[in-house]
């Protein structure tokens, strides 16, 4: 059995990202809409080694990945990931099928950013 066949974690996946605005009239984003439940998964944390293009400057990020073996889509860019254990918030940036390997069937790899 390999850890693919038995993911540790659980998300629920939220989106799509709707803008909407606050008393204050400023601008909030909220998501909805719960696309899928506990879906099983493995979160890999990343390190704070990429530049924040959009925040302060010199503003150090992390990068995370999240595998997933059995779900085959749904993720839409900025969808927002919640870690169902932890209740840790992730946008969606990018992803990566990944081809399997020694008895390891195929899976995606998705990029996120943790959400303050």
């Amino acid at each position: 059995m390999s850890l693919f066949d038995d993911l540790p974690h659980l998300v629920s996946i939220y989106g799509p990202p709707t803008v909407v605005l606050d008393a204050a009239r400023g601008e909030k984003i909220t998501w909805p809409t719960l696309r899928a439940a506990s879906v099983p998964c493995l979160i890999l944390q990343g390190t704070a080694t990429e530049q924040d293009e959009f925040g302060q400057a010199q503003r150090q990020v992390a990068q995370h990945s999240i595998a997933f073996s059995d779900y085959d889509g749904g993720v839409e860019p900025g969808d927002k990931l919640v870690d169902d254990r932890t209740g840790r918030s992730y946008r969606f940036t990018g992803d990566r099928p990944q081809q399997g390997v020694g008895g390891i069937a195929d899976f995606n790899i998705i990029l996120v950013r943790e959400m303050n």
